[in-house]
């Protein structure tokens, strides 16, 4: 279980799987992600703690999510984890299919620990 807080009071997140790796708020404070230990990413609405959607299929199933980082306007996320892949999810229409894209320059066997945007959002740092 997670949770967040909006205005001092605690917004529970029902997470299906207990173990939430990594968590992030986009800066319009709408949304909340959470990933965690089976390669999945939810997606939350922040003030009622609604799950909106899981995002999956670009990590490997047992992949450990370790970092997860929202553009400046929330339209992209950008996920990391132990499988070597940093992966862009396309948030701008989330009544649409959410597309993904692959980015590549880590090696392999090293895991994605960090990342984070620029305020002008072309900048995507990652270590």
């Amino acid at each position: 279980q997670s949770m967040a807080l909006r205005l001092g009071k605690p917004v529970h997140l029902q997470h299906e799987h207990r173990d939430v790796t990594a968590v992030a708020l986009a800066s319009k404070q709408t949304l909340i992600a959470t990933g965690g230990i089976v390669g999945r990413i939810t997606l939350w609405e922040s003030s009622e703690g609604t799950e909106l959607m899981t995002l999956s299929g670009a990590h490997e199933d047992d992949c450990r999510i370790n970092t997860l980082a929202f553009n400046n306007d929330g339209s992209v996320l950008a996920s990391g984890g132990e499988d070597s892949k940093i992966v862009l999810w396309d948030l701008a229409d989330l009544g649409a299919k959410i597309r993904f894209r692959m980015l590549e320059g880590h090696g392999p066997l090293v895991p994605i620990m960090c990342l984070a945007f620029s305020a002008s959002t072309s900048l995507l740092c990652s270590g």
